[in-house]
């Protein structure tokens, strides 16, 4: 395992319609040397994305298997689970097959990512995929955040639609489009040769 780059904390202030959220949380949360600053940021905005109340880093059990988040109940099960790509297929499909029931999300900052996982699902039954929801953020939006980066920040999130995340960082105001993924639509139209991202979302 590769060794501390250091730890982050963030301030949040959320506001999410869809998911009717209106929160103040703090999330401290390592990252570690070689960890890309895009993938880091993406983690940052895929919490922000489906944050609700109990939502937290995942325990060492949970990393194990790639999860980045989790949410749990009052009595600690885990009702939701956030995956960020590059994830193994392998980690992924153990997760589900442990952990059937509750919602589970995995986010790719790129489209080289989508193709990858797409790529890996050749003799999957695409079926054992159908609780997973899937999405892809805007890689230059990732890279502008990251310019941004600070050891301890203050991000006000605003959320009316959850194809869109509006950010406020240290005085910048950026505009997240977060596109869902079909999976199934995404391994068909991959098979041929025109491998862009207007073939995939």
């Amino acid at each position: 395992m590769s060794s501390l780059d250091g730890f982050f904390s963030f301030n949040f202030e959320i506001t999410n319609v869809p998911l009717g959220v209106y929160e103040k949380t703090r999330l401290k949360i390592p990252r570690r040397v070689l960890e890309r600053k895009d993938r880091f940021y993406a983690k940052i905005c895929a919490f922000c994305h489906r944050y609700s109340p109990g939502m937290k880093c995942a325990d060492k059990a949970s990393q194990e298997l790639d999860i980045a988040f989790t949410r749990s109940d009052s009595v600690g099960a885990i009702q939701e689970s956030i995956f960020v790509a590059e994830v193994p297929l392998r980690s992924l499909l153990k997760h589900l097959a442990l952990t059937p029931l509750h919602d589970t999300h995995l986010y790719f900052s790129n489209e080289e990512q989508v193709l990858s996982f797409v790529a890996e699902l050749r003799g999957i039954k695409l079926s054992r995929l159908d609780s997973v929801n899937f999405y892809l953020l805007d890689h230059k939006v990732l890279e502008q955040i990251s310019l941004l980066e600070r050891s301890s920040a203050n991000w006000e999130v605003s959320q009316v639609d959850p194809t869109c995340m509006y950010l406020e960082i240290a005085d910048h105001q950026l505009e997240l489009a977060i596109l869902e993924v079909d999976i199934s639509d995404a391994y068909q139209k991959s098979i041929g040769s025109d491998h862009s991202l207007r073939s995939i979302t």
